[in-house]
């Protein structure tokens, strides 16, 4: 579990720093292609042209991260369901979490004799 775990962190760390170098070439060459232009208007236009890919990609990257995310909780969750199951047998008569009393069998203190 803990194997998967972190191979899940090294795909999203990989691909966040991998994204981060795109973001720095891609604005490196908006930069130099703004140099060229001798028009505010249109540097302007080529700076926001940026800028919305970006805001774009960074969306797109959120809602990844957040699924990815997820889905290792799904399976952590799955996992640890799994080895509870394996290593203590569920019996139907019993009680696997504790009442309002905090009593697994279900009597309140004063009633326990």
């Amino acid at each position: 579990m803990q194997s998967n775990l972190f191979g899940g962190f090294e795909t999203m760390s990989r691909n966040w720093l991998e994204h981060r170098q795109d973001d720095l070439q891609s604005a490196l060459s908006t930069v130099e292609r703004m140099g060229t232009v001798e028009d505010a208007a249109e540097r302007s236009s080529l700076w926001n042209d940026w800028m919305a890919d970006r805001l774009k990609r960074w969306s797109e990257e959120a809602a990844a991260v957040v699924e990815q995310a997820q889905g290792m909780s799904r399976a952590m969750a799955e996992q640890a369901s799994a080895s509870a199951s394996v290593d203590r047998p569920f019996h139907p008569r019993e009680r696997r979490f504790p009442n309002a009393e905090g009593r697994r069998d279900g009597k309140p203190e004063e009633a326990r004799g």
